[in-house]
């Protein structure tokens, strides 16, 4: 059995372990910090102590489709039939097995998420006289909500993501807008368009001034217990349960975008 695969492994690693399909012979180990397979099969068949006995039973249970594992800190194990890009994690340490005639694939932000135009620059707050008075109205046209699916990226990139497409970072004026913003987002956490300005990384939580990337007010809030509850954090996330967290910029999340910027 291999040591303990979580331990003293370096903070930048890159690695894939390739695997061969008929005799599970193992050709090299590796673990992959941050990113795990993007696969329209992911099914969870156990916990398991080593990857190696996370591959043996995906092989038992797919012979003839199994191309890669994704096996968790928590121990899980993901079975997949496919492995076309990388996608970048934020929640565990994820150790990847696929087969060893695949190249390693890409990073799926190269596939999935839209070109930044190159006169897009970093975000920031648009002047008090543009500021909006309510809800921006809804489009038949338009859904109210997207999200960049597989595209995760840190909070600035996720702005110009959005504004690519002709929408802005999602910001959310009611318990119905939250609902609908809840339920784009799906099963991820996504970015939203709230920052904590005109403080720094020693301004108290309870003395933060939280707005809207087009300077409006956060009339309306939807808090995760307890949040925000860190200074240096001063950007806002959505969870699948509807709650907001308060984060630093740089993690990756999905981008989930509004309506169109006027």
């Amino acid at each position: 059995l291999l040591p303990n695969i979580f331990a003293n492994h370096e903070a930048n690693t890159s690695a894939v372990l390739f695997v061969d399909h008929e005799d599970n012979r193992i050709f090299g180990f590796g673990h992959n910090q941050w990113r795990y397979c993007r696969s329209d099969l992911n099914d969870i068949i156990g916990e398991f102590e080593t990857p190696e006995e996370c591959w043996f039973y995906c092989v038992l249970k797919y012979p003839d489709s199994l191309v890669a594992i994704d096996f968790n800190e928590e121990r899980k194990c993901y079975c997949q039939d496919s492995c076309d890009c990388m996608v970048n994690a934020y929640d565990y340490e994820h150790v990847v097995y696929i087969l060893k005639n695949m190249t390693y694939p890409p990073d799926c932000s190269s596939k999935y998420c839209p070109n930044i135009s190159t006169n897009v620059s970093s975000p920031t707050l648009r002047p008090p006289s543009l500021l909006p008075t309510a809800s921006p109205p809804t489009s038949t046209e338009w859904d109210h909500f997207v999200k960049i699916d597989m595209c995760k990226s840190n909070f600035d990139d996720a702005v110009k993501h959005c504004n690519s497409i002709g929408r802005e970072l999602a910001h959310i004026y009611s318990r119905e807008e939250n609902r609908k913003a809840m339920e784009a987002c799906g099963d991820n956490t996504c970015w939203i368009g709230l920052v904590e300005i005109g403080g720094n990384a020693s301004t108290r939580e309870l003395t933060q001034n939280w707005k809207w990337l087009n300077g409006g007010e956060a009339v309306y809030t939807n808090w995760n217990n307890g949040e925000p509850n860190n200074s240096w954090e001063r950007y806002a996330t959505l969870k699948s349960n509807g709650k907001w967290n308060d984060v630093s910029g740089s993690p990756n999340f999905t981008p989930l975008c509004g309506l169109p910027v006027n």
